[in-house]
């Protein structure tokens, strides 16, 4: 069983449809006049790896911290437009929470002085889902929603992930629920609980789904949703 579920994991985040670099370390961005560095954290991924080259996912959160300043009060990073809203957590560290799409100049200003800058892109995002160990279902399901059809084994892994919506590389991180319905059992492999329902702040959650045969009923799905971001309804069936 362990072995399976590894293989059908394995086979899961093979699909997505982005692959992440082999490089896992935040990557750090210099400002405009080469005085601040900037370097994203707590941005989503599953492996790290953080970098202002993706575009910034509407919905989520990044943590951004600046360095190559000495002082430490002072010390401001504004944003030149509203798609995104700061939050300081240290006296050089803040969350951004993306509000809208479109584009930002960060700005650090020390002492009420403009020191450096860099421009972030912000995109919509989508709600994606990868299923190991199922086939995909497509007549007869609700708009919005996905369906899919479970073999012998009467159980899958699901990657559910936060994307762009128009297939650019992004990051953001996102509280996401899981809610199996009566006769559903999900196991969450993010380390984020073991109930059914829990919230976990990533933009990626990898979960088992198994089907209890027992109760003779239909309407059998896993609901999932990021804050801020959207919902969707899961279905799954046995095979004939």
């Amino acid at each position: 069983m362990f072995l399976r579920r590894l293989a059908l994991t394995l086979g899961a985040l093979a699909s997505l449809t982005t692959t992440q670099a082999c490089d896992f370390s935040n990557k750090t961005t210099v400002g405009s006049k080469g005085e601040i560095s900037f370097t994203p954290s707590n941005c989503g991924l599953l492996f790290g790896g953080c970098s202002f080259s993706r575009s910034l996912l509407v919905g989520t959160t990044v943590d951004i911290a600046i360095e190559g300043i000495d002082q430490r009060s002072g010390v401001e990073l504004t944003s030149t437009t509203d798609v995104l809203t700061l939050s300081k957590l240290t006296t050089t560290s803040w969350r951004a929470t993306v509000v809208k799409p479109g584009e930002s100049r960060l700005e650090v200003h020390v002492d009420g002085a403009f020191s450096d800058s860099m421009v972030v892109d912000t995109v919509e995002s989508r709600l994606e889902v990868n299923v190991s160990g199922a086939t995909e279902v497509t007549q007869g399901v609700p708009d919005g929603d996905r369906k899919f059809e479970l073999g012998a084994d009467k159980e899958a892994v699901v990657i559910l992930s936060l994307k762009a919506a128009d297939g650019l590389s992004a990051m953001g991180r996102s509280t996401i629920t899981i809610t199996g319905n009566e006769g559903v059992f999900v196991t969450d492999q993010n380390d984020c609980g073991e109930s059914n329902e829990d919230g976990c702040d990533n933009a990626l959650r990898i979960i088992t789904v198994e089907i209890d045969t027992g109760l003779e009923r239909t309407d059998r799905y896993v609901d999932w949703s990021a804050e801020g971001i959207g919902s969707q309804r899961i279905w799954f069936e046995l095979a004939p």
